[in-house]
């Protein structure tokens, strides 16, 4: 071999000696997103304990498992399955105000009067002008009463109260064969029937036979209203 092609062929021989070294831009890989991670991939904390769960799939499984939870996505997202959102809602049937049911002003009765509700499920004390001075809930007599086995409803017309009681008032019948039930500021107003104060007083006709208003309002309309005369009229169901 000459010195001339021996010069020449040393470069190529050295070149070929060295190894190669070949850059490899991780954002043009398919899964570059991992590139960057370690060797364990973080995918969620849960957070109802102190570990974290891991998993690091093999990466030739990486591109059919981003594709399949991508296709999950987009099987969550779609909207034709879903049902229909409406901007209406059906119509509520609300009973009114329990301190709207009975009329502010009525004809003048020239006196005190006491006006029972059953229907609207209200009571109402009036002036002798028959301006509204007070109203609230009544729970007047039911249609039926087990216990008694008979109708119980509070009875219809125009009374006078007869006598009053104080907040230890108690019936002399109820529960049947015991008695004793309360019946604060008790005023009776037909026999055994009368106006009182209870904890059970709810939006209908439940008793048997009393009408039965909250504590409150029986202590104020028998201390601040009624007296024995006043005038009371039950009103039909």
């Amino acid at each position: 071999m000459h010195n001339g092609q021996l010069y020449i062929a040393l470069p190529v021989f050295l070149l070929l000696m060295v190894p190669v070294c070949s850059y490899s831009d991780p954002y043009e890989q398919d899964e570059w997103a991992y590139v960057s991670m370690p060797e364990e991939t973080y995918y969620y904390s849960d957070d109802s304990s102190s570990t974290i769960e891991t998993y690091n799939p093999p990466r030739e499984h990486r591109s059919a498992q981003r594709s399949h939870e991508s296709q999950q996505f987009i099987d969550t997202d779609s909207t034709e399955d879903r049902p229909r959102r409406t901007t209406s809602s059906p119509p509520r049937h609300t009973k009114p105000s329990v301190f709207t049911r009975l009329p502010e002003q009525i004809s003048p009765p020239g006196e005190r009067l006491i006006i029972i509700n059953p229907h609207a499920h209200a009571w109402g004390a009036y002036s002798p002008n028959g301006s509204l001075v007070r109203q609230g809930l009544a729970t007047s007599g039911g249609n039926w009463c087990d216990d008694i086995d008979r109708p119980c409803r509070t009875r219809v017309g125009s009374f006078r109260i007869t006598s009053l009681g104080d907040e230890d008032c108690v019936s002399t019948i109820y529960p049947v064969g015991e008695g004793g039930a309360p019946m604060p500021y008790c005023m009776f107003f037909n026999g055994g029937q009368a106006l009182h104060g209870s904890n059970g007083v709810v939006d209908g006709n439940v008793s048997h036979g009393c009408v039965r208003m909250r504590v409150r309002d029986a202590e104020w309309l028998r201390y601040n209203f009624a007296d024995v005369g006043t005038r009371v009229v039950v009103q039909p169901y």
